[in-house]
């Protein structure tokens, strides 16, 4: 194919659209019944993906650009690789990302149902869907501060991305006509926070720059997400109702955590340190913190250290409970091992090491009076591991 004439009736792309949407406003003022005839247009040089706003540089891409008659800069900031930049993590060294790839599209963004503002729509002059409403970390719209609409009210099935009009479910529902639940009090803080790391590309932290900073914040939503705890005191704390999604409250939690620091991960990381474990064996270290020190480890391995430098002080300042050594990942170096050396305390392993003793002899010394100290345990019945 080399001559591709343009659409004889096109639409301009709106500020924050969607690649879906502007093809959904396309297809209608053409006349068209629906996304099949464009299928079938363009079906020479592929197929669209399911979910259009991922689709990429391809000859597809070419072919849709040349036909909608936008150039292939516009065309790529109404989808998700335009947040390529702030969103694909990489090294300090490594220039930024031009193209998100697949595991950057699942960490950040939905793939179905796709969901709107009724707020939105229902004041637009032209009703139209922003990207932005795909982010998994945004639940809530900017501009109204309202709980975005996936499912809809009448039939209660999910929001389909093909259907006919932003404004009305296939069953016939105007989406446009809804309330929906508004967020109000601390919760507010913290979608502003997540608002302004995902949308206006601010780092938020020193020494993280915005790639770094997005990517550190889905590892804490993921990690809030895996303790119950923590989701249940989200949801006192920021005021929010049972009927928020347990994955909504903990990028919600994420957001207060790191708009708070870093006394916000302080918090969280008292959470997940009293926790208690379902069954009466003992608590290691890293059932406590999960895959968090890795993280943060990966994190300062690529550059960036403010993360893992909050934790190790978080560590070795004020926790004396759990392991602590160069096993741990964020103490592997020797600079930061020897920090672990300036604590007040020793585990039970390295008091048995100096008195050349074995290790259980150590706290029944202690407990008889021999050795002057105290012991520590993760747990009521768990293992000894401070003196």
């Amino acid at each position: 194919m080399t001559d591709i004439r343009p659409l004889p009736a096109r639409v301009l792309p709106l500020a924050g659209e969607s690649l879906l949407s502007l093809l959904r406003r396309t297809i209608e003022v053409m006349g068209y019944e629906g996304f099949d005839r464009l299928r079938f247009v363009l079906s020479e040089t592929g197929k669209l993906p399911w979910n259009i706003n991922s689709l990429g540089h391809s000859p597809v891409f070419d072919h849709l650009a040349s036909l909608l008659g936008t150039s292939h800069e516009v065309l790529r900031d109404l989808t998700f690789d335009g947040y390529a930049s702030h969103l694909v993590l990489v090294s300090r060294q490594e220039p930024l990302a031009k193209a998100c790839d697949s595991k950057t599209l699942l960490k950040y963004f939905t793939a179905e149902p796709f969901p709107v503002c009724p707020v939105c729509l229902r004041q637009d002059p032209i009703p139209y869907e922003r990207l932005s409403w795909c982010f998994r970390a945004m639940p809530v719209c900017r501009e109204h501060r309202c709980w975005l609409l996936s499912h809809c009210p009448s039939c209660g099935k999910r929001l389909q991305s093909f259907r006919p009009k932003a404004t009305n479910c296939r069953c016939g529902c105007m989406l446009a006509d809804q309330v929906p639940p508004t967020l109000d009090g601390c919760a507010v803080q913290a979608m502003d926070t997540l608002h302004a790391l995902f949308l206006s590309r601010t780092s938020i932290l020193t020494g993280m720059e915005p790639p770094a900073m997005c990517w550190w914040t889905e590892r804490l939503a993921s990690a809030v997400g895996k303790t119950p705890y923590s989701i249940e005191a989200t949801r006192s704390r920021l005021g929010l109702e049972a009927s928020v999604s347990t994955r909504h409250v903990a990028w919600l939690a994420a957001g207060d955590i790191v708009g708070n620091w870093p006394e916000g991960l302080y918090r969280f990381l008292d959470q997940v340190r009293n926790r208690e474990k379902p069954d009466s064996s003992s608590i290691g270290f890293g059932f406590r913190f999960r895959l968090l020190l890795r993280d943060a480890a990966q994190l300062e391995n690529l550059g960036y250290a403010t993360p893992a430098q909050a934790i190790r002080d978080y560590l070795a300042d004020d926790m004396a409970v759990g392991h602590l050594g160069p096993k741990v990942s964020l103490f592997k170096q020797a600079a930061e091992d020897s920090q672990l050396r300036r604590r007040d305390w020793i585990t039970q392993t390295e008091a048995a090491r100096r008195l050349n003793v074995r290790n259980p002899l150590v706290r029944r010394l202690i407990e008889q009076g021999i050795l002057s100290g105290q012991v520590q345990t993760t747990t009521k019945s768990g293992r000894t591991v401070a003196v």
